[in-house]
């Protein structure tokens, strides 16, 4: 039977940073408070994220990110990627290292003190400071600084990707690996999580698909190693992988998530976007495309989209996707809060907090909660996307099909309204059709911002608002249609659909 888990994905240095405690020097105490304010609700799994550029605890193979060795020269001293503060990070590693620990440790044994399992999640390729024109070596380690040969040196994919490591030399895999191990052997976790989507660039562009063996043999060698570090220990070490989305992403990225299924390399793959949020995961295609019925599929749900944070009723809706495509259970990345209660305006609350945890990782718990449905807006991210429809440029009396994923089953319990707000460009009457059926434009215009949708990216794009009868849902696939005007066209640049159960204080906030 596969596992079932809800997981919350912790990155380390929304810890080391102590932003929940106004960046005030870093006491294990602190620490522990990270896992408490996501302890006792429904979260079965933390992941203490071990590395970004460098580890987050004192390794025997690298610096530690923000510390510098004596003889390590502090370069140009800062670096343009702002919001990150590497210096205060190496502080707080110090400070806890002076008491023996560190965050991953701390994390751990709090995790399993409060009842979650405990996972090291470990981003096998971090890009945030590995800018090859830039020597900032509190963010990069000394096996990068050392060996610039060792670089994809291709920027083509994405940000800071010519800066990424390519695994195509057998000295990077080694390094890589031995770090794998350190972490399996160090803290007393119940697997690792390798995260290749955080960044995921492996090889030169183009590359992919030609090093899958390499990569492969990749994913064998830490099997062998989770393996050996279980037996000794006397019980299993899970291994795990973040992966891209779709099976055919993967492979051009270098990973071949059916081999690792059919060996049994792996015991559970997360699929997630790499920033922003989806508004459904394709799980029933991925598994499909894998083959295997057996092994647990993890859905990730990011706390933003392109236009911003994802308010309540969008999490919901991301979350009851998830479930609908058959994840065995959903992964919060980047879910940052602190103690503060969520401060709504009117019938709608933006981002993280605690009290989504106690709903989202259910899917019985979302059903009949207020939500907020997108169809989602194209975004190409280092090769790892789905191809959404809008934004739409169309040609007069043009139509784009939009592909709307619901999960609300109107036969067992019906909303109150569903709304339907459609976004263009362009003058002129725009026609629309749900499920092959007309539409009709609501006759008063509809405060969109009440349903938490994000404002007008451009001073001449308008809202168009249609009422659709429940009865007209679909649970899963519904089809929206969208007709430019007759004489000049425009643009279609995104749908949502509002779901509304009833008063917040009752059916959750939009």
């Amino acid at each position: 039977m596969r596992k079932e888990r809800f997981i919350y994905n912790n990155d380390g240095t929304n810890i080391l940073g102590n932003g929940v405690h106004d960046g005030r020097k870093l006491t294990p105490e602190d620490v522990e408070e990270y896992v408490d304010l996501v302890a006792d609700t429904r979260v079965t799994s933390f992941f203490i994220c071990t590395h970004s550029s460098m580890p987050y605890y004192k390794s025997l193979y690298e610096r530690s990110i923000g510390c510098l060795n004596s003889d390590t020269a502090p370069g140009d001293g800062g670096h343009p990627h702002a919001g990150d503060d590497c210096k205060r990070y190496g502080q707080n590693v110090l400070a806890l290292l002076e008491q023996g620990t560190d965050i991953v440790e701390l994390c751990v044994n709090r995790a399993h003190l409060k009842g979650m399992e405990a996972f090291a999640s470990m981003r096998m390729n971090d890009l945030h400071f590995n800018d090859p024109a830039i020597r900032f070596p509190r963010g990069q380690g000394d096996f990068w600084l050392a060996h610039p040969e060792y670089y994809v040196g291709n920027s083509e994919p994405g940000w800071h990707a010519d800066g990424a490591l390519n695994f195509a030399h057998a000295e990077v895999r080694e390094y890589k690996l031995s770090m794998v191990r350190e972490i399996c052997e160090r803290f007393d976790v119940e697997g690792i999580e390798l995260d290749f989507m955080r960044f995921p660039i492996y090889f030169s562009s183009g590359e992919g698909e030609e090093n899958i063996p390499v990569m492969t043999d990749f994913m064998r060698a830490a099997r062998a190693i989770t393996d050996e570090v279980g037996k000794r220990r006397g019980r299993p070490l899970e291994l795990g992988v973040r992966l891209p989305p779709q099976v055919a992403q993967c492979r051009n990225l270098g990973f071949d998530p059916v081999a690792y299924a059919k060996e049994r390399l792996v015991d559970f793959i997360t699929i997630t976007p790499f920033l922003h949020n989806f508004a459904s995961v394709p799980v029933r295609t991925f598994r499909a495309a894998l083959g295997d019925d057996a092994l647990p599929i993890y859905a990730g749900t990011m706390s933003h989209e392109i236009g911003g944070p994802l308010s309540h009723g969008a999490f919901k809706a991301s979350a009851a996707n998830c479930f609908r495509e058959g994840a065995d259970g959903l992964v919060l990345f980047n879910y940052f809060y602190g103690h503060e209660k969520p401060e709504p305006v009117g019938r709608v609350c933006f981002g993280p907090c605690r009290l989504l945890l106690q709903e989202l990782g259910d899917a019985d718990r979302l059903r009949g909660r207020n939500k907020v449905y997108s169809a989602g807006v194209r975004e190409i991210a280092y090769a790892t996307y789905l191809d959404y429809a809008l934004p739409a440029s169309l040609s007069p009396r043009e139509s784009v099909r939009v592909d709307m994923d619901l999960s609300e089953d109107v036969s067992r319990e019906v909303p109150q309204r569903v709304v339907l707000f459609v976004r263009v460009k362009g003058a002129g009457h725009w026609r629309a059709t749900w499920n092959g059926e007309s539409l009709i434009r609501a006759a008063r215009a509809e405060d969109y911002s009440a349903y938490g949708l994000a404002g007008n990216p451009e001073e001449d794009a308008a809202v168009h608002v249609f009422e659709l009868s429940p009865d007209r849902l679909k649970y899963g696939a519904n089809v929206l249609t969208i007709q430019a005007p007759d004489q000049v066209g425009g643009e279609a640049l995104r749908a949502d659909v509002a779901v509304e159960y009833g008063a917040p204080e009752t059916h959750g906030y939009f």
